[in-house]
């Protein structure tokens, strides 16, 4: 497809060769423009020599897989020193959906004529970007890595591969070219999550590599509609007085993550049975209790190994894992390479600041 059409390449941010442990080689080019800027106002446009976010505030690394010439996979990684707001184009002349699947970190994250979503490893983004060209805006807190995973296709490939399907209204009127811009955020399945992993760590190479990624994204596409049919992206909120039970649940599981209380514990601490803590929980997180805490240990791991300081024993320890063989094994389930691996690509490719 040439660039009239709105062809997507291969390639990587900061004029980078190659990128996260998950990223493909990369090409000079790649379909995402960005900006940023500070509270204060300062941002890239004053500064003539480059549009890159400077070291000092942070790193922003972005790259692009082309699976075919309508659909690809993004990746990305953030981590800011201090408070910045990235704004970024996609750049295609024609409408496209955009799954933003996080697998660490925390952001709130907008759309042009949308709302403005919190973005967590419990949820998704799901972003139907009708109008060519608008902006989606991302913010995150200092001090903490983000790792993104984001499936994009064209609405019109949408059109061809579900031509005589039914489809949830929502992107029925997207690829009928309803024009508007949408975004929610469901809840990320466990089927969601292990076929995220599967793209991101095929066991293959080369055309067998490309086959098994086609596979896998319909069959994430396939599982994401299956969720929006019926409109179930709206019935699931639970209630302000569910919702506050939760994150005081979360609160007590995040106080110490090496010692997870017996559900017993929990349910009396909020005043609900045991049975009523678990499904509130996973109505609230789109997880168990014991998933959500094996997440925030995982955050807590990412993030000291972008630091660079302790040794991998040490980290899994202040993980909450009592032996580095069960972290290094969930380590590997979320973000598809050990944690070595992981620290190593990040310090070779400059992705922490000051590096």
């Amino acid at each position: 497809m040439n660039a009239a059409r709105g062809s997507l390449k291969a390639g990587a941010t900061d004029g980078a060769t190659s990128s996260l442990p998950y990223a493909p080689a990369a090409e000079p080019f790649i379909p995402f423009a960005s900006t940023w800027s500070l509270p204060s106002g300062f941002g890239s446009a004053d500064i003539a020599t480059s549009q890159n976010l400077p070291r000092e505030f942070g790193r922003h690394q972005v790259s692009f897989q082309p699976v075919d010439e309508e659909y690809g996979i993004f990746h990305a990684g953030l981590h800011l020193n201090r408070q910045v707001k990235i704004t970024g184009t996609v750049i295609s002349p024609r409408p496209f959906l955009i799954l933003r699947m996080p697998m660490a970190g925390r952001a709130q994250v907008g759309l042009d004529g949308g709302d403005v979503l919190s973005e967590t490893p419990e949820g998704y983004g799901l972003f139907l970007h009708g109008r060519v060209g608008d902006q989606c805006s991302i913010e995150q807190s200092p001090n903490e890595c983000a790792d993104l995973v984001a499936p994009v296709f064209t609405a019109d490939r949408l059109r061809t591969i579900l031509a005589g399907m039914r489809v949830p209204t929502v992107i029925e009127k997207f690829i009928d070219g309803c024009g508007e811009n949408y975004v929610a955020a469901p809840k990320m399945s466990a089927a969601m999550r292990q076929l995220i992993g599967q793209i991101r760590t095929s066991p293959y190479v080369g055309d067998l590599s490309r086959l098994h990624q086609h596979g896998q994204l319909f069959n994430l596409l396939a599982v994401v509609l299956s969720d929006l049919e019926g409109g179930r992206i709206h019935d699931r909120q639970p209630s302000d007085k569910a919702n506050a039970k939760m994150r005081a649940v979360c609160d007590l599981l995040h106080s110490d993550l090496g010692r997870l209380p017996p559900l017993e514990t929990l349910a009396s601490a909020v005043g609900l049975s045991q049975r009523q803590l678990a499904r509130a929980f996973r109505a609230s997180t789109g997880l168990t209790v014991m998933e959500w805490v094996v997440q925030r240990r995982l955050e807590v791991a990412s993030r000291l190994l972008a630091e660079g300081e302790l040794p991998i024993k040490a980290i899994s320890h202040r993980a909450g894992y009592a032996h580095v063989s069960s972290f290094t094994a969930s380590f590997v389930r979320q973000f598809g390479v050990p944690p070595s691996e992981y620290r190593r690509t990040l310090a070779l490719h400059h992705f922490i600041s000051g590096a």
